[in-house]
């Protein structure tokens, strides 16, 4: 079950960048994505997407935060000699 799974695992710091689209319509007012990011990485980067969870991945928002998605993959693609 993946419940169970999830909750004996064992994190380990990260230690690099991580990138986090954030669903902004669904975020509850209350949560601090950085904070609750900072356990487990040395630096978030958050982009933030006026949209539902459920939708993040919808094309809708897909044409909003795509071509960023793209311009933020890409440089890693061209360093690795991938076009």
């Amino acid at each position: 079950d993946a419940v169970r799974s999830l909750l004996s695992a064992v994190n380990q710091r990260y230690d690099g960048e991580a990138t986090l689209f954030v669903a902004t319509r669904t975020l509850p007012p209350e949560l601090d994505v950085e904070e609750t990011w900072a356990p487990w990485n040395r630096h978030l980067r958050v982009y933030r997407q006026d949209c539902e969870h459920a939708d993040i991945l919808s094309l809708t928002a897909l044409k909003q935060w795509g071509p960023l998605l793209n311009s933020l993959l890409k440089p890693e693609l061209l360093r690795q000699g991938r076009n």
